[in-house]
């Protein structure tokens, strides 16, 4: 390695520390290797009474370091110590105790720089820092609203599985959700019956009327795209939009009532248009009804705050994510999870929840798609001080 990769690398590693600070040290302090964060986990399991044989129920067990297992004193069986948990299978766990320890503190940092604080590949990271949102998600949440996709567009720039060839990553957002394709019974979008009436046509005609009806529905997918990128930088009226874009006055006014058809944006006072907020997907049919308008005014503002506050924290530690995982990072408004300041990682709430979750598997977190409407903190927990 040069000289110059050298200072490259200490500038970065001397970035990161001075992130995490002292809670960075405090952790290295009380847990400085492998053995101590083995011998955390049993105390932990011994608190949350989880701590049993997997085969006889029975208590009575021994805890082995060096196997890293226990071994039960009436059936004599042996059984690792991660089994049943989401750190099943892990090889190393003071990376995991790492990434609870900075959560539980109210540090956040890409699993970037997460990565190459605990020198380990940046994909291990990340399949950490997705797996414990899992079981964030999965604690249930308070103060929360229900937010749509399409409000985060601004930080959408990161590729997916889901984004097609040669498409910015925004584009996601106009895929069919899987949930609607599943319940539809289609694998490959929604079913149009309507489609399906038309009568027989020649081989002639059907590729002519194929190729002009793919035009025009990629001309129509453009206008729409571009209209919600546009409404990301605010509330416009008819006039403003046109005026942003080449397309002809018919394809604006048809693509806007296809976007208020898909609840994807709002027709507000003065002719304007706006993304969809809480305030409109409240008062959709199938969900519950706000007792004013007040109230519902009050309701959209804290969430656009909190959606303005969200991003902020994604763009500058993050670099921005993928739609695909924007439900999984809403989970980083719940953190830290703990009331009070930890002493021991023993006691954090984020650790107890991951010894009662089943393991998440890497197929799990790879097929994993936000679906257009997932739950949002409003208020996000305080940090500790």
């Amino acid at each position: 390695m040069t000289k110059r990769s050298l200072d490259g690398h200490e500038k970065k590693l001397q970035k990161i520390l001075d992130k995490v600070g002292v809670v960075w040290e405090e952790f290295c302090s009380i847990y400085p290797d492998e053995g101590a964060c083995w011998f955390a986990l049993f105390d932990a399991l011994s608190a949350n009474n989880a701590l049993f044989c997997r085969s006889c129920n029975s208590r009575a067990v021994q805890f082995s370091p060096l196997s890293r297992s226990t071994r039960c004193e009436s059936c004599y069986r042996i059984t690792w110590l991660t089994a049943g948990t989401v750190f099943h299978g892990a090889r190393k766990l003071r990376p995991w105790m790492a990434a609870i320890w900075l959560f539980e503190h109210d540090i956040k940092i890409s699993s970037s720089g997460f990565s190459f604080l605990l020198q380990i590949a940046q994909s291990s990271a990340l399949n950490m820092y997705k797996s414990l949102f899992f079981v964030v998600n999965s604690e249930g949440k308070q103060n929360a609203t229900e937010a749509s996709s399409s409000q985060f567009l601004q930080i959408f720039n990161k590729r997916s599985l889901e984004t097609l060839s040669w498409q910015h990553p925004v584009t996601e957002e106009g895929l069919p959700d899987k949930n609607f394709q599943e319940f539809n019974g289609n694998g490959s979008g929604a079913h149009c019956p309507h489609l399906d009436s038309s009568p027989p046509k020649t081989s002639s005609e059907s590729t002519t009327s194929a190729s002009e009806q793919a035009s025009t529905e990629c001309r129509e997918s453009s206008v729409e795209k571009r209209i919600l990128a546009l409404l990301t930088g605010g509330e416009k009226t008819f006039d403003e939009i046109c005026l942003h874009n080449d397309f002809e006055t018919a394809e604006v006014n048809r693509a806007l009532t296809f976007l208020e058809l898909e609840s994807k944006i709002v027709s507000l006072v003065g002719g304007k248009y706006g993304l969809v907020s809480a305030e409109s997907f409240l008062r959709s049919p199938g969900h519950r009804e706000v007792g004013n308008e007040e109230s519902a005014n009050s309701l959209s503002m804290d969430l656009e705050q909190a959606v303005e506050s969200f991003c902020r924290l994604i763009k500058q530690e993050f670099h921005g994510i993928s739609r695909k995982t924007i439900a999984l990072y809403a989970a980083l408004r719940q953190l830290p999870l703990s009331y009070e300041k930890l002493e021991k990682i023993t006691s954090s709430r984020l650790l107890g929840a991951c010894l009662f979750r089943e393991p998440i598997g890497r197929e799990q977190i790879r097929v994993y798609v936000s679906p257009q409407f997932f739950p949002f903190v409003t208020e996000a927990s305080p940090a500790h001080t």
